[in-house]
């Protein structure tokens, strides 16, 4: 066991490396989440080779885990506009369902067909349909893109999360449900209301709480980030104390301040990412950290699996989704290319799923899921880069405009 003095002094070391590591790969175009994902990966493997850093640095993992699930439910939160699902709630509706459920039954057909868990395809499946947005709408910024093309893309990216949140909440509560023995259809809809009904409410008073902070009593934006810094760690705490989702209670929580009236919430949003940012760093950093060299022998053809699979159901299920819209013919030829991505939301989400299994005794299971996630997301993040260009291009809305889109 490693003391608290090195603790920290690891966690600084940690730090340093992922900016200077992102820092120089962003360069050459690598997203940062994997640049983090390596940083913990080779300083673990190189460095820490005497370390078993799931034991040693148990609780902080949970610590950071458990906070960057919360800030990135808030993030997404605040990307949804009730005013877009209603401009074309349909097409939208028809298109998500279109790339979630080709991602979903692609990759569960083919991992179940491949190694015959029906555990592990199910939960693989769920995670599939989680995207990566910012990779994405880094893309669309450096290329000044704007058009219908681009636009549809950035609504499906910004309720895609949320989808994929509830569909892997479900399969979470399912698992937790079979593990305690007490499997029926009542207990699983009993646990899984509780589960989403819970988070919804939290979310909603928090949220309600903030805002009314924000519109009447805090005067500055200073005032405004640590109010709502606070509230978020308070939503975190309640829904790690009543045993329901974090990331599902910050995500509604961000829902509800972003779509009342006024806004507020932007008051507090650029001083919020420089708070958060090393947060969900250090946890990606971690994440890395827990590969070791010995999980890629034999080699990892589940991941390999996963991602082509993946990058199949994506794509099919977009266009076919397109095509029941009745979206132009553009939209149709391009838009699954940018949804290829995936990164901090399903991350989470495997580690969650991590944790579960290796309660319940399936620790190798447990650790097949995240290692699959972690090596498939160092590629998906690439290939959604450069799907995402490629489809901008060929539908002819790159150097549009100068629009600014938050990454």
């Amino acid at each position: 066991m490693i003391s608290l003095e090195e603790q920290i002094l690891l966690f600084g070391v940690f730090l340093i490396s992922g900016y200077a590591t992102s820092i120089f790969l962003d360069k050459y175009g690598i997203p940062h989440v994997v640049s983090y994902i390596l940083t913990g990966f080779l300083i673990s493997n190189s460095f820490l080779t005497n370390l078993n850093l799931s034991e040693d640095l148990e609780f902080w993992f949970i610590l950071f885990e458990n906070l960057a699930l919360g800030f990135i439910g808030y993030k997404i939160g605040t990307e949804l506009k009730i005013e877009y699902l209603q401009k074309e709630s349909k097409v939208i509706t028809i298109l998500l369902i279109g790339e979630a459920g080709g991602a979903f039954l692609v990759v569960f057909l083919a991992i179940f067909l491949v190694w015959g868990n029906f555990l592990l395809a199910i939960l693989l499946g769920g995670l599939a349909t989680a995207t990566a947005p910012a990779a994405t709408v880094e893309v669309i910024r450096k290329l000044k893109a704007k058009g219908t093309l681009t636009t549809k893309m950035q609504w499906l990216l910004a309720f895609d999360d949320v989808l994929a949140v509830i569909i892997v909440e479900g399969i979470l509560v399912y698992l937790t449900v079979n593990f305690s023995g007490t499997l029926t259809l009542t207990n699983y809809f009993i646990n899984l209301g509780r589960e989403i009904g819970f988070a919804i409410v939290i979310g909603i008073m928090t949220g309600l709480i903030v805002n009314g902070f924000l519109e009447r009593v805090i005067q500055t934006d200073s005032q405004a980030t640590q109010i709502t810094l606070a509230f978020i760690l308070l939503t975190i705490g309640i829904a790690i104390f009543i045993y329901t989702s974090v990331i599902l209670s910050t995500m509604v929580m961000g829902t509800t301040v972003a779509n009342l009236d006024g806004h507020h919430y932007k008051r507090s949003d650029r001083s919020m990412d420089v708070l958060i940012n090393p947060v969900i760093m250090m946890f990606f950093i971690l994440i890395g950290a827990r590969v070791r060299f010995a999980d890629f022998s034999p080699f990892p053809w589940l991941a390999i699996i996963y991602l082509i699979s993946r990058t199949t159901g994506v794509i099919v299920g977009t266009y076919l989704g397109a095509i029941s819209s009745n979206v132009e013919e553009k939209i149709k030829n391009n838009l699954g290319f940018g949804l290829l991505a995936q990164g901090g939301v399903a991350l989470g989400l495997a580690s969650i799923a991590n944790e579960i299994l290796s309660e319940a005794g399936e620790i190798e299971l447990g650790k097949l899921v995240l290692t699959t996630i972690v090596i498939s997301t160092i590629f998906s993040e690439l290939l959604g880069s450069y799907g995402t260009k490629f489809a901008i291009t060929r539908a002819g809305e790159v150097n549009k405009t100068n629009i600014e889109v938050k990454n």
